[in-house]
Protein backbone atom coordinates (compact mmCIF):
# COMPACT_ATOMS: atom_id res chain seq x y z
CA UNK A 1 0.00 0.00 0.00
CA UNK A 2 3.08 2.31 0.74
CA UNK A 3 4.69 1.74 -2.55
CA UNK A 4 1.35 2.39 -4.65
CA UNK A 5 0.84 6.13 -2.20
CA UNK A 6 4.39 7.10 -2.97
CA UNK A 7 3.76 6.24 -6.38
CA UNK A 8 0.97 8.51 -6.93
CA UNK A 9 2.24 11.31 -5.19
CA UNK A 10 5.32 10.77 -7.22
CA UNK A 11 3.44 10.82 -10.39
CA UNK A 12 1.06 14.00 -8.88
CA UNK A 13 3.98 15.99 -8.32
CA UNK A 14 5.48 15.51 -12.07
CA UNK A 15 2.12 16.39 -13.81
CA UNK A 16 2.22 19.49 -11.73
CA UNK A 17 5.73 20.13 -13.62
CA UNK A 18 4.53 19.37 -16.82
CA UNK A 19 1.34 21.52 -16.09
CA UNK A 20 3.74 24.72 -14.73
CA UNK A 21 6.59 23.98 -17.54
CA UNK A 22 3.39 24.69 -19.90
CA UNK A 23 1.98 27.43 -18.23
CA UNK A 24 5.07 29.23 -17.69
CA UNK A 25 7.04 28.68 -21.31
CA UNK A 26 4.69 27.42 -23.63
CA UNK A 27 1.71 28.46 -23.64
CA UNK A 28 1.70 31.70 -25.32
CA UNK A 29 3.35 30.40 -28.20
CA UNK A 30 1.98 29.08 -31.63
CA UNK A 31 3.66 25.66 -31.49
CA UNK A 32 0.58 23.29 -31.59
CA UNK A 33 2.11 20.64 -32.65
CA UNK A 34 5.00 20.48 -30.71
CA UNK A 35 2.46 21.10 -27.52
CA UNK A 36 0.97 18.22 -28.26
CA UNK A 37 3.72 16.11 -27.87
CA UNK A 38 4.79 17.74 -25.27
CA UNK A 39 1.90 16.87 -23.26
CA UNK A 40 2.30 13.07 -24.50
CA UNK A 41 5.75 12.80 -23.69
CA UNK A 42 5.38 14.66 -19.98
CA UNK A 43 2.84 12.39 -19.40
CA UNK A 44 4.37 9.28 -20.43
CA UNK A 45 7.38 10.45 -18.08
CA UNK A 46 5.52 11.24 -15.27
CA UNK A 47 3.95 7.73 -14.88
CA UNK A 48 7.05 6.22 -16.04
CA UNK A 49 9.66 7.50 -14.19
CA UNK A 50 8.29 6.94 -10.15
CA UNK A 51 8.83 3.09 -11.41
CA UNK A 52 12.65 3.51 -13.09
CA UNK A 53 13.17 5.49 -9.54
CA UNK A 54 12.67 2.97 -7.46
CA UNK A 55 16.23 1.92 -5.52
CA UNK A 56 17.45 -1.63 -5.51
CA UNK A 57 16.41 -1.69 -1.85
CA UNK A 58 12.68 -1.08 -2.82
CA UNK A 59 11.58 -2.34 0.85
CA UNK A 60 10.69 1.25 1.66
CA UNK A 61 14.26 1.67 4.28
CA UNK A 62 15.04 4.69 6.11
CA UNK A 63 18.56 4.88 5.57
CA UNK A 64 21.35 6.85 6.95
CA UNK A 65 25.17 7.02 6.08
CA UNK A 66 28.02 6.06 8.94
CA UNK A 67 31.56 5.61 7.73
CA UNK A 68 33.98 3.26 8.59
CA UNK A 69 35.16 5.05 11.81
CA UNK A 70 32.09 5.90 13.05
CA UNK A 71 30.98 2.41 13.51
CA UNK A 72 34.02 1.33 15.12
CA UNK A 73 32.38 3.75 17.73
CA UNK A 74 29.23 1.95 18.44
CA UNK A 75 28.50 -0.65 20.55
CA UNK A 76 27.65 -3.40 17.42
CA UNK A 77 25.50 -5.66 19.69
CA UNK A 78 23.06 -2.85 21.22
CA UNK A 79 22.74 -1.57 17.79
CA UNK A 80 21.97 -3.97 16.09
CA UNK A 81 19.63 -5.44 18.78
CA UNK A 82 17.87 -2.43 18.63
CA UNK A 83 17.81 -2.30 14.91
CA UNK A 84 16.05 -5.75 14.58
CA UNK A 85 13.07 -5.76 16.48
CA UNK A 86 9.66 -6.15 14.93
CA UNK A 87 7.93 -2.81 13.73
CA UNK A 88 5.17 -1.19 15.85
CA UNK A 89 4.25 1.29 13.47
CA UNK A 90 0.44 0.04 12.57
CA UNK A 91 -1.09 3.31 13.18
CA UNK A 92 1.02 4.53 9.68
CA UNK A 93 -0.08 1.27 7.79
CA UNK A 94 -3.66 1.78 9.10
CA UNK A 95 -3.70 6.08 7.92
CA UNK A 96 -1.89 4.97 4.56
CA UNK A 97 -4.17 2.42 3.86
CA UNK A 98 -7.24 4.28 4.73
CA UNK A 99 -5.51 6.86 1.95
CA UNK A 100 -5.35 4.22 -0.30
CA UNK A 101 -8.50 3.48 0.35
CA UNK A 102 -10.39 7.10 -0.14
CA UNK A 103 -7.88 7.57 -3.51
CA UNK A 104 -9.07 4.28 -4.73
CA UNK A 105 -13.04 5.00 -3.94
CA UNK A 106 -12.49 8.60 -6.34
CA UNK A 107 -10.99 6.38 -8.50
CA UNK A 108 -14.10 4.26 -9.12
CA UNK A 109 -16.42 6.95 -8.82
CA UNK A 110 -14.76 9.01 -11.82
CA UNK A 111 -14.29 5.73 -13.87
CA UNK A 112 -17.88 5.40 -13.45
CA UNK A 113 -19.18 8.87 -14.57
CA UNK A 114 -16.28 8.08 -17.58
CA UNK A 115 -18.18 4.59 -18.73
CA UNK A 116 -21.78 6.88 -18.38
CA UNK A 117 -20.53 9.46 -20.98
CA UNK A 118 -19.17 6.78 -22.77
CA UNK A 119 -22.63 5.07 -22.82
CA UNK A 120 -24.23 8.86 -23.41
CA UNK A 121 -22.28 8.58 -26.92
CA UNK A 122 -23.10 5.03 -27.81
CA UNK A 123 -26.99 5.61 -27.33
CA UNK A 124 -26.59 9.27 -29.09
CA UNK A 125 -24.68 7.11 -31.92
CA UNK A 126 -27.31 4.67 -32.22
CA UNK A 127 -30.37 7.07 -32.90
CA UNK A 128 -28.33 8.92 -35.85
CA UNK A 129 -28.93 8.74 -39.49
CA UNK A 130 -25.73 7.86 -41.04
CA UNK A 131 -23.87 9.67 -44.40
CA UNK A 132 -20.54 8.76 -46.09
CA UNK A 133 -18.29 11.66 -46.77
CA UNK A 134 -14.80 11.79 -47.71
CA UNK A 135 -14.75 7.69 -46.74
CA UNK A 136 -15.92 8.93 -43.22
CA UNK A 137 -19.12 8.35 -41.62
CA UNK A 138 -20.81 11.66 -40.91
CA UNK A 139 -24.01 10.54 -38.34
CA UNK A 140 -26.58 13.10 -38.55
CA UNK A 141 -28.19 14.34 -35.64
CA UNK A 142 -31.68 15.44 -34.26
CA UNK A 143 -31.12 16.24 -31.20
CA UNK A 144 -30.10 20.19 -29.64
CA UNK A 145 -26.33 18.94 -29.51
CA UNK A 146 -22.95 20.74 -30.98
CA UNK A 147 -20.93 19.12 -33.41
CA UNK A 148 -18.59 17.07 -32.74
CA UNK A 149 -15.93 14.08 -33.56
CA UNK A 150 -15.12 10.94 -31.77
CA UNK A 151 -12.49 8.29 -33.45
CA UNK A 152 -13.30 7.86 -37.02
CA UNK A 153 -16.88 9.55 -37.19
CA UNK A 154 -18.30 13.30 -37.23
CA UNK A 155 -22.00 13.85 -35.58
CA UNK A 156 -24.21 17.05 -36.09
CA UNK A 157 -27.24 18.39 -36.94
CA UNK A 158 -27.35 19.37 -40.24
CA UNK A 159 -30.83 21.67 -39.27
CA UNK A 160 -28.88 23.99 -36.92
CA UNK A 161 -26.22 25.38 -39.74
CA UNK A 162 -26.35 26.80 -42.58
CA UNK A 163 -24.39 24.97 -45.75
CA UNK A 164 -21.47 26.90 -45.43
CA UNK A 165 -21.29 26.25 -41.58
CA UNK A 166 -21.64 22.94 -42.06
CA UNK A 167 -18.74 23.05 -44.52
CA UNK A 168 -16.43 24.46 -41.80
CA UNK A 169 -17.35 22.65 -39.48
CA UNK A 170 -16.72 19.23 -40.89
CA UNK A 171 -13.30 20.37 -41.79
CA UNK A 172 -12.30 21.27 -38.68
CA UNK A 173 -13.79 17.76 -37.21
CA UNK A 174 -12.13 16.02 -40.00
CA UNK A 175 -8.99 17.35 -38.94
CA UNK A 176 -9.59 16.20 -35.43
CA UNK A 177 -10.02 12.38 -36.73
CA UNK A 178 -7.10 12.59 -39.23
CA UNK A 179 -4.35 13.41 -36.92
CA UNK A 180 -5.88 10.70 -34.02
CA UNK A 181 -6.96 13.34 -31.58
CA UNK A 182 -9.46 11.07 -29.84
CA UNK A 183 -6.43 9.28 -28.39
CA UNK A 184 -5.40 12.87 -26.80
CA UNK A 185 -9.08 12.87 -24.94
CA UNK A 186 -9.22 9.48 -24.15
CA UNK A 187 -6.14 9.69 -22.41
CA UNK A 188 -7.30 12.94 -20.70
CA UNK A 189 -9.76 11.70 -19.19
CA UNK A 190 -8.24 8.64 -17.73
CA UNK A 191 -5.18 10.90 -15.83
CA UNK A 192 -8.60 12.29 -14.07
CA UNK A 193 -10.18 9.15 -13.30
CA UNK A 194 -6.79 8.01 -11.86
CA UNK A 195 -5.39 11.21 -10.07
CA UNK A 196 -8.73 12.71 -9.87
CA UNK A 197 -7.52 14.59 -6.55
CA UNK A 198 -4.41 16.59 -8.69
CA UNK A 199 -5.70 19.86 -9.38
CA UNK A 200 -3.00 19.92 -11.89
CA UNK A 201 -4.43 16.89 -13.61
CA UNK A 202 -7.61 18.85 -14.15
CA UNK A 203 -5.45 21.15 -15.56
CA UNK A 204 -4.09 19.55 -17.94
CA UNK A 205 -7.04 18.33 -18.96
CA UNK A 206 -8.66 21.80 -20.27
CA UNK A 207 -4.78 22.37 -21.63
CA UNK A 208 -4.32 20.03 -24.29
CA UNK A 209 -8.23 20.19 -25.16
CA UNK A 210 -7.60 23.32 -25.74
CA UNK A 211 -4.56 22.96 -27.73
CA UNK A 212 -5.94 20.27 -30.21
CA UNK A 213 -8.59 23.27 -30.86
CA UNK A 214 -5.83 25.70 -31.50
CA UNK A 215 -4.39 23.06 -34.29
CA UNK A 216 -7.79 22.34 -35.61
CA UNK A 217 -8.52 25.84 -35.91
CA UNK A 218 -5.40 26.22 -37.69
CA UNK A 219 -6.08 23.88 -40.29
CA UNK A 220 -9.47 25.11 -41.10
CA UNK A 221 -7.72 28.85 -41.67
CA UNK A 222 -4.87 27.67 -43.55
CA UNK A 223 -7.43 25.99 -46.32
CA UNK A 224 -8.45 29.22 -47.12
CA UNK A 225 -11.85 29.98 -44.91
CA UNK A 226 -12.06 33.41 -44.27
CA UNK A 227 -11.28 33.94 -40.60
CA UNK A 228 -14.11 36.42 -39.51
CA UNK A 229 -16.63 33.82 -40.93
CA UNK A 230 -14.97 31.24 -38.93
CA UNK A 231 -15.25 33.28 -35.63
CA UNK A 232 -18.55 34.42 -36.29
CA UNK A 233 -19.65 30.51 -36.55
CA UNK A 234 -18.04 29.90 -33.19
CA UNK A 235 -19.67 32.44 -31.58
CA UNK A 236 -22.89 31.84 -33.00
CA UNK A 237 -22.50 27.82 -31.96
CA UNK A 238 -21.36 28.48 -28.68
CA UNK A 239 -24.31 30.50 -27.72
CA UNK A 240 -26.99 28.46 -29.75
CA UNK A 241 -28.28 26.86 -26.36
CA UNK A 242 -26.91 23.47 -27.18
CA UNK A 243 -24.99 21.04 -25.18
CA UNK A 244 -21.83 19.30 -24.95
CA UNK A 245 -20.62 15.51 -24.51
CA UNK A 246 -17.02 16.44 -22.79
CA UNK A 247 -15.85 12.71 -23.59
CA UNK A 248 -16.04 14.19 -27.27
CA UNK A 249 -13.79 16.64 -29.76
CA UNK A 250 -16.71 19.55 -29.29
CA UNK A 251 -16.39 22.64 -32.30
CA UNK A 252 -17.19 25.19 -29.56
CA UNK A 253 -15.51 23.43 -26.97
CA UNK A 254 -12.52 25.34 -24.88
CA UNK A 255 -12.36 28.60 -23.90
CA UNK A 256 -13.83 30.97 -26.96
CA UNK A 257 -11.89 34.04 -26.26
CA UNK A 258 -8.51 32.33 -25.73
CA UNK A 259 -9.33 30.47 -29.30
CA UNK A 260 -9.70 33.87 -31.11
CA UNK A 261 -6.82 35.80 -30.15
CA UNK A 262 -4.64 32.19 -30.81
CA UNK A 263 -6.02 32.98 -34.21
CA UNK A 264 -5.33 36.29 -34.61
CA UNK A 265 -1.81 35.90 -32.71
CA UNK A 266 1.29 36.27 -35.24
CA UNK A 267 3.59 32.92 -35.47
CA UNK A 268 5.62 32.69 -32.70
CA UNK A 269 9.02 33.05 -33.59
CA UNK A 270 11.21 29.90 -33.98
CA UNK A 271 14.25 30.33 -31.69
CA UNK A 272 11.40 29.95 -28.64
CA UNK A 273 11.45 26.48 -29.64
CA UNK A 274 14.59 26.31 -27.60
CA UNK A 275 12.18 26.00 -24.72
CA UNK A 276 11.74 22.70 -25.23
CA UNK A 277 15.57 22.05 -24.79
CA UNK A 278 15.63 23.83 -21.75
CA UNK A 279 12.40 20.96 -19.96
CA UNK A 280 14.69 18.39 -20.41
CA UNK A 281 17.21 19.19 -17.57
CA UNK A 282 14.15 20.10 -15.41
CA UNK A 283 12.49 16.71 -15.65
CA UNK A 284 16.04 15.30 -14.93
CA UNK A 285 16.39 16.76 -11.65
CA UNK A 286 13.38 15.96 -10.70
CA UNK A 287 14.28 12.47 -11.02
CA UNK A 288 17.02 12.45 -9.63
CA UNK A 289 15.50 14.22 -6.58
CA UNK A 290 12.79 11.54 -6.33
CA UNK A 291 15.61 9.02 -6.41
CA UNK A 292 16.90 11.26 -3.47
CA UNK A 293 13.79 11.09 -1.15
CA UNK A 294 13.81 7.26 -1.55
CA UNK A 295 16.92 7.31 0.03
CA UNK A 296 15.97 9.11 2.92
CA UNK A 297 12.30 8.22 3.21
CA UNK A 298 11.88 4.71 3.02
CA UNK A 299 10.61 2.81 6.34
CA UNK A 300 10.15 -1.05 6.64
CA UNK A 301 12.69 -3.90 6.89
CA UNK A 302 15.81 -3.29 7.95
CA UNK A 303 18.86 -3.98 5.83
CA UNK A 304 22.59 -3.27 6.54
CA UNK A 305 25.24 -3.12 4.34
CA UNK A 306 29.21 -2.64 4.96
CA UNK A 307 31.45 -2.19 1.62
CA UNK A 308 34.84 -0.69 2.41
CA UNK A 309 34.36 2.87 3.97
CA UNK A 310 30.51 3.51 4.07
CA UNK A 311 27.52 1.68 6.35
CA UNK A 312 24.27 2.21 5.18
CA UNK A 313 22.02 1.63 8.77
CA UNK A 314 17.76 1.34 8.21
CA UNK A 315 16.55 2.23 11.05
CA UNK A 316 13.35 1.42 13.41
CA UNK A 317 12.69 2.24 16.80
CA UNK A 318 10.95 -0.87 18.74
CA UNK A 319 11.05 -2.93 22.27
CA UNK A 320 13.80 -5.36 22.74
CA UNK A 321 13.61 -8.69 21.78
CA UNK A 322 15.71 -11.95 22.02
CA UNK A 323 16.67 -12.20 18.30
CA UNK A 324 18.62 -15.43 16.69
CA UNK A 325 22.03 -14.38 15.61
CA UNK A 326 24.35 -15.99 13.37
CA UNK A 327 27.97 -15.01 12.73
CA UNK A 328 29.63 -16.75 9.18
CA UNK A 329 26.59 -19.85 9.50
CA UNK A 330 27.08 -20.47 12.90
CA UNK A 331 24.51 -19.40 15.77
CA UNK A 332 26.33 -17.12 18.39
CA UNK A 333 24.98 -15.64 22.04
CA UNK A 334 24.81 -12.53 23.06
CA UNK A 335 28.39 -12.52 24.75
CA UNK A 336 29.49 -13.52 21.51
CA UNK A 337 27.65 -10.81 19.71
CA UNK A 338 29.29 -7.80 22.06
CA UNK A 339 33.10 -9.41 21.35
CA UNK A 340 32.80 -8.97 17.14
CA UNK A 341 35.50 -6.15 16.05
CA UNK A 342 33.62 -4.21 14.25
CA UNK A 343 36.33 -3.75 11.62
CA UNK A 344 36.09 -7.51 10.87
CA UNK A 345 32.63 -6.90 9.61
CA UNK A 346 32.04 -7.10 5.72
CA UNK A 347 28.12 -7.32 5.73
CA UNK A 348 25.46 -7.55 8.28
CA UNK A 349 21.41 -8.38 7.62
CA UNK A 350 18.78 -8.41 9.69
CA UNK A 351 15.55 -10.52 8.69
CA UNK A 352 12.06 -10.04 10.06
CA UNK A 353 8.88 -11.32 10.20
CA UNK A 354 7.67 -13.75 7.30
CA UNK A 355 11.11 -13.81 5.93
CA UNK A 356 12.74 -14.90 9.19
CA UNK A 357 10.55 -17.56 9.84
CA UNK A 358 10.22 -19.13 6.53
CA UNK A 359 14.23 -19.57 6.49
CA UNK A 360 14.83 -20.29 10.06
CA UNK A 361 11.62 -21.58 11.73
CA UNK A 362 9.67 -20.58 14.99
CA UNK A 363 12.79 -19.47 17.18
CA UNK A 364 13.19 -16.76 14.53
CA UNK A 365 10.23 -15.06 15.02
CA UNK A 366 11.71 -11.97 16.97
CA UNK A 367 13.90 -11.87 14.10
CA UNK A 368 17.43 -13.13 12.36
CA UNK A 369 20.78 -11.33 12.64
CA UNK A 370 23.31 -12.28 9.67
CA UNK A 371 26.63 -11.30 10.13
CA UNK A 372 29.57 -11.56 7.21
CA UNK A 373 33.09 -11.07 8.63
CA UNK A 374 36.01 -10.64 5.94
CA UNK A 375 37.79 -13.05 4.76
Amino acid sequence: METLLIYFIKVASLLALVWLCYAGALRRHTFYTSNRWYFLTGITLALLLPILSFPKFAAANHLIRLTAEQLCELDVASLVLQLAQPQTSQTIVSATDLIVCILGSGMLLFFSHFCFKLHSFLRLRRHADVQVLENTKVFILHEKINPFSFWGHIFINPAAHTKTETAKIIAHEMFHIKQKHTIDIILTELLVVFFWFNPFAWLLRKAMRQNLEYLADRHVLKSGFDIMQYQCILVRTSVSGTTNLSITHNFTFSNLKKRIIMMNKKPSAAISMLKYLLLLPIFAFAWMGMQARDITKMLNEVIILHNQDTVKVAKSTNQDKDVLTILDGEIITNEQLKAIDPNTIESITVLKDKNAISLYGEKAKNGVILITTKK
